[in-house]
């Protein structure tokens, strides 16, 4: 491989390993932020769960309470967050690895 060819390598196992820390921040942004709502929704859940309606729905009592989207509790979303997670820390610790034999 030439020097050319070797440099342009570095620049790109750069880039991508760059641009893979930027998705995790932002995956973990939103596992934070899906976290805190499911803890929320835990402790109404254990304490008080008279007081949990769903999609805005109003409490047949006519008492306060804390409605949720139902669309927070897709399984099939946190199963693709997580793994999406997993992947792109791995792709980090690749490159980094990678960069690392050429001296990066």
């Amino acid at each position: 491989m030439s020097q050319e060819e070797q440099d342009a390598a570095i620049g790109r196992l750069v880039r991508e390993k760059k641009e893979a820390e930027t998705k995790l921040v932002n995956l973990k942004a939103r596992t934070k932020e899906l976290g805190h709502r499911y803890r929320e929704f835990g402790e109404t859940l254990s304490i008080d769960p008279d007081a949990i309606t769903f999609d805005g729905d109003s409490a047949p009592d006519g008492k306060p309470v804390r409605s949720y989207d139902r669309r927070l509790f897709n399984i099939e979303e946190i199963e693709r967050l997580v793994t999406d997670v997993q992947e792109t820390e791995r792709l980090i610790a690749d490159h980094a690895t990678q960069l690392a034999r050429a001296g990066y």
